[in-house]
């Protein structure tokens, strides 16, 4: 009868130590870790209306853009929207950047970015949001992006 409570004891111990040893979790990365590479623009909206990206006029110009986010330290990245519109071979960039974006996660595990106080960024399960605000609402620009692989 000791040999099975002595055996008993050893295989709760045994299976305590394992369930102990299965709770660790691999430390999260930084913030800016997470979000750091390139992103696909899909859309971006502007004064309610919004283009689904690559898109091309009738005058045959095709519009893509894309998002580089580069760290500056763990809960600082800076962000850059390029836009770019290519007629008959020839492309034409313009750049929009926000530096020093601070980067906090809320309680729903999605990462917000505030630039200058104001919110610019939301980024969850590699989708991003830009916000480029202006003084006229109706000039602001919310655009979407995917994270490339």
């Amino acid at each position: 009868m000791k040999k099975i409570r002595v055996f008993f004891r050893l295989l709760l111990i045994m299976l305590w130590i394992s369930i102990a040893s299965c709770e660790k979790s691999e430390p999260e990365l930084p913030l800016a870790d997470q979000l750091i590479g390139e992103y696909v623009v899909n859309s971006y909206t502007i004064n309610n209306a919004t283009l689904n990206l690559p898109a091309t006029s009738n005058t045959g110009i095709t519009v893509t853009a894309k998002i580089t986010c580069k760290k500056v330290s763990d809960e600082i990245a800076t962000f850059i929207f390029v836009l770019n519109q290519t007629k008959s071979g020839i492309t034409t960039s313009n750049n929009s950047t926000l530096d020093a974006v601070e980067l906090k996660k809320t309680n729903s595990g999605i990462v917000e970015g505030y630039y200058k106080g104001l919110k610019e960024i939301s980024w969850q399960n590699n989708k991003l949001t830009l916000i480029l605000t202006d003084p006229d609402p109706a000039k602001a620009i919310t655009i979407l992006a995917t994270k490339s692989n």
